[in-house]
């Protein structure tokens, strides 16, 4: 999941169109939204198929993470 919230970073840094006078607001304000995307994923993901341990969720889950990460390396 690291990967796929480091690879939003990029994307969304790369995209963005910076102020010279805020950048590094605005750069931190982009981490942290992804940050708290990341936490609401971990928090879905546990909830879903680890706790108890749920296979068929697990598998729906490594799915996801293995197409969005390879979408994001697409780009």
């Amino acid at each position: 999941m690291a990967q796929i919230i480091g690879h939003r970073i990029l994307k969304e840094v790369n995209n963005f169109q910076f102020d010279k006078k805020a950048h590094k607001a605005q750069l931190n304000n982009i981490i942290q939204d992804n940050f708290k995307d990341w936490k609401r994923l971990d928090s879905q993901y546990d909830a879903q198929s680890t706790k108890p341990h749920h296979p068929e969720m697990q598998a729906r889950w490594d799915r996801f993470f293995q197409s969005e990460l390879e979408s994001l390396q697409k780009e």
